[in-house]
């Protein structure tokens, strides 16, 4: 992890006169949106284990990070179903009660996600399993984060810096307040976050050049 003023050599030249704690908050709200638009900060959590007869298990994460968004979930090494929450129609899967006999017992095929930090696996384990639960979370900063993901450093730190650049440049009354700026600056954010979201979809792998044909319907 890298502290926020790694961040702010870079920040600071371009809006003179900004406070220290106004510029870190900026960096910190624009690493946040990056994170949640690119979902390009990604870890798979160490596997806990599976207890007989308990649905809910805590996603842990590093200090300072939040849960973007549950991207898969395994169960052993079988991958879990994640419904989306509109199709979930059991009332028990977001207010589940321990021991109760309505709730289906065995292996786990699917995981409701209820709270951004806890899975709820159905069925309910029938027996206990050593590591059995292992997710792949993309990850964002916590809103009172005073570290950054290393990587936003050494990969994105144009795109946070453009995106807190633009955030205060677009400020009112203040001595770096520049509408210019703030169109240039949220021009080049956008361009590093389109960047992420590629690298984020297919990974730091050469993409297929071909072309395969597909017949007409």
């Amino acid at each position: 992890m890298q502290t926020l003023d790694a961040f702010l050599s870079r920040l600071l030249p371009l809006v003179p006169g900004c406070a220290h704690p106004v510029a870190l908050q900026a960096l910190v709200d624009s690493a946040i949106e990056f994170c949640e638009k690119s979902q390009v900060i990604q870890l798979t959590t160490a596997a806990v284990n599976a207890v007989a007869g308990t649905f809910n298990y805590t996603i842990v994460l590093p200090a300072d990070t939040n849960v973007s968004q549950v991207l898969r979930v395994w169960y052993g090494n079988a991958e879990l179903g994640l419904p989306a929450q509109h199709d979930v129609n059991s009332p028990l899967a977001y207010n589940p009660v321990a021991g109760d006999s309505t709730r289906e017992i065995g292996t786990p095929r699917m995981a409701f996600i209820v709270d951004p930090t806890t899975i709820t696996l159905y069925p309910t384990p029938r027996v206990d399993l050593t590591s059995a639960v292992t997710v792949r979370v993309a990850t964002k900063p916590s809103r009172s984060a005073t570290t950054l993901a290393d990587l936003l450093l050494e990969d994105w730190v144009e795109g946070v810096v453009a995106g807190a650049a633009y955030r205060l440049a677009a400020s009112p009354s203040e001595a770096y307040s520049s509408d210019s700026n703030a169109m240039k600056y949220a021009s080049m954010y956008r361009y590093h976050l389109g960047c992420a979201r590629i690298e984020a979809n297919k990974g730091r792998v050469r993409g297929d050049m071909t072309v395969t044909q597909r017949p007409f319907a």
